[in-house]
């Protein structure tokens, strides 16, 4: 009796084993299957995480590029105004220098360099700087040239086609002004017209067949004043040969400063072998006189051709 008892004890205790171990084995695959479905969840919200992450850092290199772009437009808008604020303090020094300086500009007389053009010289004390040249009207002035003075104190000014008749030139520092301390003495440039320019010449009858029409274009060579036409008289004992006026037209020069061009119609007397043209300016000047040949005599030619015709026939 008592080994059938332990008999039964051993096989329950068997029994109680093999289920204890069927309830691990099927325990363990549920929480890895637990574990497994855990990270699949979790998964999404870790991408969404990064993506965010990702985007927050994107958005703040943007804004760091911006801010750092403004922070250079704003330093180039900086060093741009110092610029600027440094050149107009250079100026003012310069302005101030030059209201200093105790000699002013000394100015030569303008000497002919090339056809109409005049060559200004003269002396700067307070070289090297910059220099402007201004042509005085009456009250007014008006800025011709610019140049500079050397280290030397010479000028170095272009040289200049100025209008005929009588000119005042004054020199003075670059924004000072013509009556500036600074700028130089007025000095006189003067030249007389030149000759007018001859473009086509035409001789005819009149209507009445008697008389000759000499008809002359002529380009004038200084704006304003007038053309003269004038026939020479010969000498006579002791008075000498002289000019007389014939005919006078007014220059009228167009807005867009074109020389003018004139037609004139002279009456010639019998005799005449040429007339002279000329220019007068408005203060008496007047330019060379331009010869114009009379090289045939259109009554002499038409009575030649008459003759001619009535031999053939």
């Amino acid at each position: 009796m008592r080994r059938s008892h332990r008999f039964a004890l051993s096989a329950l205790c068997s029994l109680a084993v093999l289920v204890a171990a069927g309830r691990l084995a099927t325990r363990t695959p549920s929480r890895a299957d637990a574990a497994r479905e855990a990270s699949i969840a979790s998964a999404p919200r870790d991408g969404a995480r990064v993506a965010t992450t990702a985007a927050a850092a994107t958005q703040q290199g943007v804004t760091a590029m911006a801010r750092d772009g403004a922070v250079a437009v704003a330093e180039g808008a900086r060093i741009t105004t110092l610029a600027a604020h440094s050149e107009s303090a250079r100026d003012l020094a310069q302005r101030d220098a030059d209201a200093a300086s105790p000699e002013p500009i000394v100015l030569e007389d303008p000497q002919s360099a090339l056809g109409s053009a005049v060559a200004i010289h003269g002396r700067d004390p307070g070289g090297p700087r910059a220099i402007e040249l201004w042509r005085l009207v009456g009250s007014r002035a008006a800025r011709i040239a610019t140049g500079r003075s050397r280290s030397d104190g010479t000028l170095e000014l272009p040289a200049l086609v100025l209008p005929a008749g009588d000119v005042l030139l004054v020199a003075s520092p670059r924004g000072a002004g013509p009556r500036s301390a600074a700028a130089s003495e007025p000095v006189h440039a003067s030249r007389d017209p030149h000759a007018p320019r001859l473009i086509a010449r035409e001789q005819t009858l009149d209507a009445s067949g008697a008389g000759v029409l000499l008809s002359l274009r002529v380009e004038a060579a200084e704006p304003g004043g007038d053309l003269i036409v004038a026939r020479t008289i010969a000498a006579v004992d002791v008075e000498p040969a002289r000019q007389v006026e014939i005919a006078r037209e007014a220059v009228v020069t167009g807005a867009d400063g074109a020389r003018a061009t004139l037609d004139l119609v002279i009456a010639i007397e019998a005799g005449d072998t040429e007339v002279l043209v000329a220019q007068e300016l408005s203060d008496g000047r007047r330019s060379p006189w331009r010869p114009v040949l009379l090289d045939f005599n259109p009554k002499e030619n038409e009575d030649a051709d008459a003759a001619a015709e009535d031999y053939a026939f």
